[in-house]
Protein backbone atom coordinates (compact mmCIF):
# COMPACT_ATOMS: atom_id res chain seq x y z
CA UNK A 1 0.00 0.00 0.00
CA UNK A 2 1.38 3.37 -0.95
CA UNK A 3 1.37 6.28 1.46
CA UNK A 4 -0.35 9.48 0.36
CA UNK A 5 2.95 11.20 -0.50
CA UNK A 6 4.01 8.23 -2.64
CA UNK A 7 0.60 8.20 -4.34
CA UNK A 8 1.04 11.90 -5.12
CA UNK A 9 4.50 11.22 -6.61
CA UNK A 10 3.00 8.43 -8.72
CA UNK A 11 0.24 10.72 -10.02
CA UNK A 12 2.73 13.47 -10.93
CA UNK A 13 5.05 10.97 -12.68
CA UNK A 14 2.21 9.39 -14.68
CA UNK A 15 0.90 12.82 -15.67
CA UNK A 16 4.34 13.81 -16.98
CA UNK A 17 4.67 10.54 -18.91
CA UNK A 18 1.23 11.12 -20.48
CA UNK A 19 2.10 14.73 -21.33
CA UNK A 20 5.28 13.61 -23.06
CA UNK A 21 3.47 10.82 -24.94
CA UNK A 22 0.83 13.29 -26.16
CA UNK A 23 3.62 15.56 -27.42
CA UNK A 24 5.11 12.65 -29.36
CA UNK A 25 1.71 11.79 -30.86
CA UNK A 26 1.36 15.40 -31.94
CA UNK A 27 4.66 15.14 -33.80
CA UNK A 28 6.81 17.09 -31.33
CA UNK A 29 9.96 14.98 -31.38
CA UNK A 30 11.89 17.35 -29.10
CA UNK A 31 9.81 16.43 -26.02
CA UNK A 32 11.92 14.39 -23.60
CA UNK A 33 11.24 12.71 -20.27
CA UNK A 34 13.77 14.19 -17.89
CA UNK A 35 14.25 14.44 -14.14
CA UNK A 36 11.73 16.75 -12.47
CA UNK A 37 12.11 19.00 -9.44
CA UNK A 38 8.64 17.90 -8.28
CA UNK A 39 9.95 14.33 -8.14
CA UNK A 40 13.18 15.11 -6.31
CA UNK A 41 15.16 15.36 -9.55
CA UNK A 42 14.17 11.81 -10.55
CA UNK A 43 13.00 10.66 -13.97
CA UNK A 44 9.21 9.98 -14.05
CA UNK A 45 9.74 6.48 -15.48
CA UNK A 46 12.06 5.57 -12.62
CA UNK A 47 9.58 6.94 -10.08
CA UNK A 48 6.75 4.83 -11.54
CA UNK A 49 8.98 1.75 -11.68
CA UNK A 50 10.18 2.16 -8.07
CA UNK A 51 6.69 2.82 -6.70
CA UNK A 52 5.09 -0.10 -8.56
CA UNK A 53 7.71 -2.41 -7.01
CA UNK A 54 6.19 -1.50 -3.61
CA UNK A 55 2.71 -2.65 -4.66
CA UNK A 56 1.59 -6.27 -4.31
CA UNK A 57 0.98 -8.27 -7.48
CA UNK A 58 -2.34 -9.54 -6.18
CA UNK A 59 -4.64 -9.13 -3.22
CA UNK A 60 -7.11 -11.46 -1.54
CA UNK A 61 -10.79 -11.10 -2.38
CA UNK A 62 -12.64 -8.94 0.15
CA UNK A 63 -14.94 -11.85 1.12
CA UNK A 64 -12.05 -14.10 2.21
CA UNK A 65 -11.93 -14.97 5.90
CA UNK A 66 -9.65 -12.57 7.80
CA UNK A 67 -7.86 -15.45 9.60
CA UNK A 68 -7.35 -12.99 12.46
CA UNK A 69 -6.10 -15.78 14.77
CA UNK A 70 -3.01 -16.35 12.59
CA UNK A 71 0.19 -14.60 13.62
CA UNK A 72 2.47 -13.19 12.31
CA UNK A 73 0.53 -10.93 9.98
CA UNK A 74 2.81 -11.61 6.98
CA UNK A 75 1.94 -15.32 7.23
CA UNK A 76 -1.77 -14.48 7.63
CA UNK A 77 -1.68 -12.25 4.54
CA UNK A 78 -0.07 -14.99 2.45
CA UNK A 79 -2.58 -17.58 3.66
CA UNK A 80 -5.46 -15.22 2.85
CA UNK A 81 -4.05 -14.75 -0.64
CA UNK A 82 -3.75 -18.53 -1.09
CA UNK A 83 -7.29 -19.01 0.24
CA UNK A 84 -8.59 -16.44 -2.23
CA UNK A 85 -6.72 -18.15 -5.08
CA UNK A 86 -8.05 -21.57 -4.03
CA UNK A 87 -11.60 -20.22 -3.96
CA UNK A 88 -11.17 -18.65 -7.40
CA UNK A 89 -9.78 -21.91 -8.78
CA UNK A 90 -12.68 -23.87 -7.29
CA UNK A 91 -15.44 -21.67 -8.71
CA UNK A 92 -13.63 -21.61 -12.07
CA UNK A 93 -13.56 -25.38 -12.25
CA UNK A 94 -9.77 -25.53 -11.99
CA UNK A 95 -9.86 -28.67 -9.84
CA UNK A 96 -6.15 -29.44 -9.73
CA UNK A 97 -5.21 -25.90 -8.71
CA UNK A 98 -8.00 -25.81 -6.10
CA UNK A 99 -6.86 -29.15 -4.67
CA UNK A 100 -3.18 -28.20 -4.52
CA UNK A 101 -3.86 -24.80 -2.95
CA UNK A 102 -6.40 -26.26 -0.53
CA UNK A 103 -3.94 -28.94 0.56
CA UNK A 104 -1.24 -26.33 1.01
CA UNK A 105 -3.58 -24.26 3.19
CA UNK A 106 -4.48 -27.24 5.35
CA UNK A 107 -0.80 -28.08 5.78
CA UNK A 108 0.05 -24.48 6.71
CA UNK A 109 -2.81 -24.24 9.21
CA UNK A 110 -1.84 -27.54 10.84
CA UNK A 111 1.78 -26.41 11.06
CA UNK A 112 0.65 -23.13 12.60
CA UNK A 113 -1.45 -25.02 15.18
CA UNK A 114 1.50 -27.27 16.08
CA UNK A 115 3.92 -24.35 16.35
CA UNK A 116 1.53 -22.44 18.60
CA UNK A 117 0.51 -25.49 20.63
CA UNK A 118 -3.15 -24.79 20.04
CA UNK A 119 -5.49 -26.78 22.28
CA UNK A 120 -7.92 -29.18 20.54
CA UNK A 121 -10.91 -27.23 21.95
CA UNK A 122 -9.71 -24.11 20.13
CA UNK A 123 -9.36 -26.04 16.88
CA UNK A 124 -12.88 -27.44 17.25
CA UNK A 125 -14.23 -23.90 17.77
CA UNK A 126 -12.84 -22.87 14.36
CA UNK A 127 -13.59 -26.17 12.64
CA UNK A 128 -15.41 -26.15 9.28
CA UNK A 129 -17.25 -29.30 10.43
CA UNK A 130 -20.73 -28.87 11.82
CA UNK A 131 -21.06 -30.27 15.34
CA UNK A 132 -23.19 -33.41 15.65
CA UNK A 133 -23.09 -34.31 11.96
CA UNK A 134 -21.33 -37.09 10.13
CA UNK A 135 -18.37 -34.71 9.80
CA UNK A 136 -19.63 -33.30 6.53
CA UNK A 137 -17.43 -30.40 5.49
CA UNK A 138 -19.42 -27.18 5.33
CA UNK A 139 -17.92 -25.04 2.58
CA UNK A 140 -19.97 -22.00 3.44
CA UNK A 141 -20.28 -19.64 0.51
CA UNK A 142 -18.33 -21.94 -1.77
CA UNK A 143 -20.48 -24.98 -2.40
CA UNK A 144 -24.08 -25.84 -1.56
CA UNK A 145 -24.44 -28.12 1.44
CA UNK A 146 -27.27 -30.62 1.28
Amino acid sequence: MLTSDKQARLIVAIAEIRRCAESWRAGKTDSVLKPMDALGRENPLKVVFDLLKLCPDEAPHSNVNALAFITPSAWRDQLRLDLSSAHHALVSGEWKAATVLGGSLIEALLLWAIMHKVKPATLRAHSPFKAGTKRKLQLIGIMPTS
